[in-house]
């Protein structure tokens, strides 16, 4: 149980600082700024990056991994992109997104 419970906090762990560097890239991109924000971009992602092949190396099934990891980054992503950068989603771009979550919960249930 101790090691299921580890598995998720280190999946949450690293899709949220690969969504928060994604942010930060993000704002660079779109409104120009110093290099601390792809400075910070960059270490975030390294830091998700290093936490992802820590679960991998540690025996996770990379299925099991990326879906959770995609989830809980997708959804960071869309919230930063929603609250910080006022992006807005046609009603298709929502069903795509719908869809994509639906596979991955599947997935994590086969596991």
């Amino acid at each position: 149980m101790f090691i299921r419970c580890m598995f998720y906090v280190l999946a949450v762990f690293s899709g949220l600082v690969g969504g928060v560097g994604d942010g930060l890239l993000n704002r660079w991109a779109k409104n120009g700024g110093t290099l601390w924000w792809i400075v910070g971009g960059y270490l975030c992602w390294n830091i998700a990056l290093t936490v992802f092949f820590a679960m991998l190396k540690s025996g996770y099934y990379l299925s099991h991994s990326a879906a959770v990891f995609d989830a809980v980054n997708g959804c960071v992503i869309l919230g930063l992109g929603w609250f910080a950068f006022r992006e807005q989603l046609s009603p298709l771009g929502w069903l795509g997104i719908s869809i994509i979550f639906i596979g991955l919960v599947l997935t994590e249930i086969g596991h």
